[in-house]
């Protein structure tokens, strides 16, 4: 999940990994007077170890070989040579969890890694969009 937050051109951006939450609760209305501003609450309730093992594992992938593109006549004509494409995109996110002592110590271990790269459009001696690869 990401949240995104911007105002007078601030930008903070939170992923938080799935397989990290155990359990999400929006709140669409009816803030209470602690919270700075308005719009839709998220709480989030984390995952933790118990006295069983369990584990997850999320992954996902998609290449330049599973996209197409609508470049037309119409489009070249114009003098664009190539539309926007995805080069990849992967994610890849296990999560393990179980006891160390029974009834006493539990632990919890999650990793995330993902990764994009986009291809932009191309015309002629210029470059129609930015190229952007977020590690």
């Amino acid at each position: 999940m990401k949240f995104t937050e911007g105002g007078q051109g601030a930008r903070r951006v939170w992923v938080v990994p799935d397989s990290v939450v155990q359990e999400y609760t929006y709140s669409l209305s009816g803030a209470t007077a602690d919270t700075a501003t308005g719009g839709v609450q998220v709480n989030m309730v984390p995952k933790e170890g118990g006295n069983i093992f369990k584990g997850v594992f999320f992954g996902d992938l998609t290449s330049h070989a599973m996209t197409s593109d609508n470049l037309t006549s119409e489009i070249k004509a114009r003098g664009v040579t190539s539309m926007n494409t995805v080069d990849k995109i992967w994610d890849v996110s296990p999560a393990l969890g179980g006891p160390i002592q029974h009834d006493r110590i539990w632990f919890f271990f999650t990793y995330r890694r993902a990764s994009r790269a986009h291809v932009p459009a191309r015309r002629p001696g210029r470059l129609l969009s930015n190229c952007r690869t977020h590690i």
